[in-house]
């Protein structure tokens, strides 16, 4: 990539980054149980639906750039298996291993704060369990869906680039969108990656994906 898309890229991470942080951020000294007046909660209601309305856009604009990052290379590889070789690599570097590392020291953080407290169960069967759950699934670190998401994308990736890079791709969207809206319940068929459909993730990274493999957005039309 060369240096003036890749700053492009980063510029735009970072603005969506900022606007996730606001909306997560936002009433936070719940400033809208304080508001009388009339004028006091209108402003707040146009304020909160600003907010998570920009936010919703900034999630989709990462799906949108992770599936464009993910199959920006794809017409130019010599063989699936080496693609897929080479991004699973990448991708433990980047996702797998900062995943489960800030997954452990969260689980580790709860548990151990729950013990001193006296609120945990001295069974070893129930910490274990729960461990697992923390580190694998994310049970203490919600904010990770996001990447919990990426990596089962990234296990799978040489369907969505087959899909994306068919002459029925379109058929393909219209299978993400009805997911996307659930119509397709595929998230109950996925044990701990109930999050999978949230935001319509899906429909959007496979748009990313397609800009990639297409060229551009100018070239999705031909």
């Amino acid at each position: 990539m060369d240096a003036s898309t890749s700053k492009k890229i980063s510029w735009i991470q970072f603005i969506c980054s900022i606007i996730i942080i606001t909306d997560h951020s936002f009433d936070y000294l719940q400033f809208g149980d304080n508001q009388v007046t009339f004028i006091d909660k209108l402003i707040y209601f146009i304020s909160q639906m600003l907010s998570s309305s920009f936010t919703w856009i900034a999630m989709q604009m990462f799906f949108v750039l992770s599936g464009y990052l993910m199959y920006r290379d794809w017409n130019d590889k010599r063989s699936i298996g080496d693609w897929y070789a080479k991004k699973i690599k990448g991708r433990i570097k980047s996702l797998v291993i900062p995943y489960f590392l800030w997954n452990g020291i969260w689980a580790i953080a709860f548990i151990a704060s729950e013990v001193i407290s006296g609120e945990y169960s001295a069974d070893p069967q129930v910490l274990i369990y729960n461990l697992f759950k923390g580190i694998i699934f994310a049970q203490y670190n919600e904010i990770f869906w996001f990447m919990q998401i990426l990596i089962f994308y990234v296990i799978i990736s040489p369907l969505f680039g087959y899909a994306m890079s068919s002459k029925y791709r379109i058929l393909y969207f219209l299978l993400c969108s009805l997911v996307a809206t659930n119509t397709i319940p595929i998230k109950q068929f996925l044990g701990g990656f109930n999050t999978i459909q949230n935001y319509y993730n899906l429909f959007f990274y496979c748009f990313g994906a397609l800009i990639a493999i297409r060229g551009g957005v100018i070239s999705l039309i031909s």
